[in-house]
């Protein structure tokens, strides 16, 4: 049943939900998953905002200075950036995109699906996000179309930030090496360090697929070198103790990386404790390397569709499909 004028924090809301999960949505907050609740277990799986009342929250500059929870699309960037090549060199583009600051418009909604859409200010793109939740799974199916006969370079990351005190460690099928493009708190990180245990500048030993404890004071992101192995991506966050796990899913062919960002309370102004696994389709948080050879470009009027899945189950469970 439709939650009919529903509200969160001050804001026009969404919920759909099955017996498992519930999921609520912010269509005019960039269609932000600002809750994912395991009804079940009566446990919130996202990070919840530092920040009270929504309603009142002047225009963000940065990702940084908005609410920095839930789950949002890195789109159609990552690092703030110009773009170098092509018919729209010169286009300025934000930090971490522009889809998690513009209000989408909602197309359809149903007890437990419901359909948003996007049309880019600084690009000439339609972004359409059909999220459904049934059983233990929440799935996000995306069509990308161009609106210009020219083409354009993009990238899209999935950004769900978890809360890092209900899980104690990571599984992915990375291999080799990553690359570490920042690196917060004591240790300084490497270039790049060897997956999945390596040791900062420093020499403090690191296992990438620990989530360090909230005392470490330490955020780093990680990402895979080379695309994942065919098929269908995963990253699986294992449960603390007696809690369970939630995977992620996605199709290599279409969002062939993956990368891992991890926040042990390393800003001491607004502590935080998360983990957030990052499928993207670009091999870089930067949109300029690899253009025009890695970097994925939407031919003009052409389309790309991709989608990502949150599946959570209990402990021991391995992947399962409610109704």
């Amino acid at each position: 049943m439709i939650e009919a004028d529903l509200q969160f924090k001050g804001v026009p809301a969404i919920a759909i939900a099955s017996q498992e999960l519930r999921a609520v949505l912010l269509p005019t907050m960039g269609g932000n998953i600002a809750s994912l609740y395991d009804q079940e277990e009566g446990q919130e799986l996202l990070c919840q905002s530092r920040l009270g009342d929504y309603a009142h929250l002047p225009p963000a500059d940065t990702f940084e200075g908005g609410i920095c929870a839930g789950i949002d699309d890195m789109f159609p960037n990552a690092i703030p950036c110009t773009i170098q090549a092509g018919a729209f060199a010169g286009t300025q583009l934000p930090g971490h995109g522009e889809a998690w600051r513009m209000p989408w418009q909602v197309l359809a909604c149903s007890d437990r699906a419901v359909s948003l859409a996007l049309t880019g200010k600084r690009l000439p793109y339609r972004l359409q996000k059909d999220v459904t939740v049934r059983g233990n799974v929440l799935r996000m199916d995306y069509r990308l179309e161009n609106l210009s006969p020219e083409p354009f370079p993009f990238l899209w990351a999935a950004h769900p930030q978890f809360q890092g005190a209900l899980f104690a460690g990571i599984q992915t099928g990375i291999t080799g090496q990553v690359l570490v493009p920042f690196c917060i708190g004591p240790g300084n990180a490497k270039g790049r360090l060897s997956y999945p245990v390596d040791a900062w500048d420093d020499g403090t030993p690191v296992d990438l697929r620990a989530i360090p404890p909230k005392e470490r004071g330490i955020g780093y992101k990680y990402t895979a070198t080379a695309p994942l192995g065919q098929g269908q991506g995963f990253c699986r966050l294992i449960g603390k103790g007696r809690r369970g796990d939630v995977l992620i899913t996605f199709p290599t062919a279409q969002v062939p990386y993956l990368g891992v960002w991890m926040d042990a309370c390393s800003d001491p102004q607004a502590p935080a404790y998360v983990v957030a696994p990052e499928p993207s389709t670009h091999h870089s948080v930067d949109l300029n390397a690899g253009i025009p050879t890695q970097a994925r470009q939407l031919p003009g009027k052409g389309t790309f569709t991709w989608w990502v899945q949150y599946t959570r189950n209990k402990p021991g469970e391995e992947e399962t499909h409610g109704s």
